[in-house]
């Protein structure tokens, strides 16, 4: 059976239990609930679920009926929401539709603005007579947990359709913004149009801000973790050079508690000096072309050496290597997003060549970490 189809019939058969209260099925209307639970989906199942339609004492069912009225105008929204899919001049619609599909406070704070909200809204002093002239009822006048959680659980029972009608006819009449008697000291010195104005402002928000409600963090930007930092904390170097352990984890501390630029100098030393140490005994062009031969598995070894000789270029033209305040050519490196992106991009390809390293004595030159722009590779 079609979605629409089904959802209308079940709508349908809750005035079955209405009528039926007095010879209450309970097992009927149990497997109706989960029919309906069963078509729902997302925030309209979730409210649907946390109704309670009746409670059962000394032998005989209490219906509650705003409870039902509440559950038909979920059903009639989700039907409205599967209608309007694809029907473009609906988009007013659809925008309400998830406003409030997102916002589980959207009727209280509807309601917050049908009573003047920070009296950038006419203040309506006499409820039932703003849902009398809208010809709607407003049932809950006078109970006595306030105004603002009564005509709540009004509109609660209202469709997205006559929510629509509240707004359109009601909040925003004409009238009420130009009427005095609708105003307060803190709005009375403005036009209705600038009233109006400021008003459509607050609605939009308040549209805008509910559309986005139920949107979460992913846990990762929560606890500011992210694949980088992943890589930050995974490489442990473990060579046998202590003094190039001993950089890798100083450079990663110094990213991590927020000092870029000298991270970013600790990196570039590190890379450097693993240039000379996958063979020691040769010049540090040789030992270089040896380890860029060696991580070239995957990609070709021209590609491989690009990225060293780019890197090594960056280093020494950009302020990482050298910070000579009368060397013209070297570029400051400001941003933020860019120290970030050099940063990551040289340390993952030092993960990659520290997996390559031979086993290593601590006894390298320490002289052959300075090399100039050009060289090759790197």
């Amino acid at each position: 059976m079609d979605k629409i189809k089904l959802l209308q019939d079940l709508y349908t058969q809750i005035y079955d239990f209405e009528l039926s209260k007095y010879n209450f099925d309970d097992v009927g209307f149990d497997s109706w609930r989960d029919s309906v639970s069963n078509e729902l989906a997302g925030s309209y199942q979730l409210r649907f679920d946390r109704l309670e339609f009746y409670s059962f004492f000394d032998g005989e069912y209490f219906f509650q009926l705003d409870i039902f009225r509440e559950a038909q105008a979920i059903i009639r929204d989700f039907i409205t929401k599967l209608e309007v899919q694809t029907q473009i001049d609906k988009a007013q619609i659809k925008k309400l539709l998830e406003a409030r599909e997102n916002n589980l406070d959207f009727e209280e704070e509807l309601a917050e603005i049908i009573c003047g909200k920070d009296e950038k809204f006419p203040t309506h002093n006499d409820i039932s007579k703003f849902f009398y002239d809208l010809a709607l009822n407003h049932k809950y006048d006078g109970y006595p947990k306030g105004e603002i959680y009564n005509i709540k659980k009004t509109l609660l029972e209202y469709s997205v359709l006559t929510i629509s009608q509240v707004i359109e006819s009601g909040v925003f009449k004409v009238k009420y913004f130009r009427d005095k008697k609708y105003r307060t000291k803190k709005n009375e010195h403005l036009s209705a149009e600038e009233f109006i104005l400021e008003a459509k402002k607050e609605f939009q928000k308040f549209i805008d801000d509910s559309c986005s409600a139920s949107k979460t963090l992913n846990l990762s930007d929560i606890l500011d973790i992210s694949m980088n930092n992943e890589l930050l904390t995974s490489i442990q170097p473990n060579t046998e050079d202590q003094r190039l352990n001993d950089r890798i984890i100083e450079a990663k501390n110094k990213f991590w508690n927020g000092d870029r630029k000298t991270a970013l100098e600790k990196i570039w030393s590190v890379f450097e000096r693993i240039k000379t140490l996958y063979n020691p005994d040769l010049d540090k062009k040789s030992s270089a072309e040896g380890l860029v031969n060696e991580i070239s598995t995957d990609l070709e070894f021209d590609d491989i050496n690009k990225e060293f000789k780019f890197l090594t270029y960056v280093g020494n033209n950009y302020e990482i290597r050298h910070f000579d305040a009368g060397k013209k050519s070297v570029k400051p490196i400001k941003d933020k997003d860019t120290e970030n992106y050099l940063f990551f991009r040289m340390l993952a390809l030092i993960d990659v060549c520290l997996k390559k390293l031979p086993s290593i004595d601590d006894g390298s030159d320490e002289s052959k970490e300075t090399l100039e722009p050009g060289s090759s590779p790197g």
